[in-house]
């Protein structure tokens, strides 16, 4: 959770309404969100905190070591070292306990690390996806465009199975064939 929501949360005066951004809230889920599936961690080592304390207790704590104490996310995440500095960079802004400070959405969207050139198999196994995301798309305009019932065009989508099936070959290292 972003620290201007926390900070409300936790204010003495509960009367008292904190006005936040949702989108720069978002980008800060994001970044959260980041961190959990490359390092297979949380920012401040927050799993920790919710595994020996109680879940409110575990919030209030992650909220005192990031915004009363200051610790910034990678002195408090082990695991940051692993990433790659554009990366960190971007997290860095996303992570930013200040919203005024934090990425904007087209700051993410335009940052080094998102726009960086995916190696040969990972770029071979979106362009197969994309092929096979459009076909079905087409499918499905052409389903609705000519008054099918849903069974037909649950039929003509059975090209969604080959394009699972295909995503788990390309995660395998093959490269499927496009018909």
């Amino acid at each position: 959770m972003c620290p201007e929501i926390m900070a409300g949360f936790f204010s003495q005066d509960k009367k008292a309404s904190v006005p936040y951004d949702g989108i720069k809230a978002d980008v800060y889920s994001a970044g959260v969100m980041l961190v959990v599936m490359l390092l297979h961690t949380m920012p401040w080592h927050y799993d920790t905190y919710a595994a020996r304390l109680p879940p409110l207790q575990a919030m209030k704590q992650l909220y005192h070591v990031e915004n009363v104490q200051g610790v910034h996310w990678r002195d408090a995440t082990s695991k940051a070292s692993k990433l790659s500095e554009p990366l960190a960079a971007l997290l860095d802004k996303m992570l930013e306990p200040d919203v005024t400070k934090r990425a904007s959405l087209e700051e993410v969207e335009s940052s080094q690390w998102v726009n960086r050139q995916l190696p040969a198999k990972l770029q071979a196994a979106l362009e197969v996806l994309e092929e096979q995301q459009a076909a079905r798309d087409e499918a499905v305009g052409e389903g609705t465009h000519r008054g099918l019932t849903e069974a037909e065009i649950s039929d003509r989508l059975s090209v969604f199975d080959e394009m699972m099936d295909a995503a788990e070959t390309v995660g395998k290292g093959k490269l499927p064939k496009l018909e």
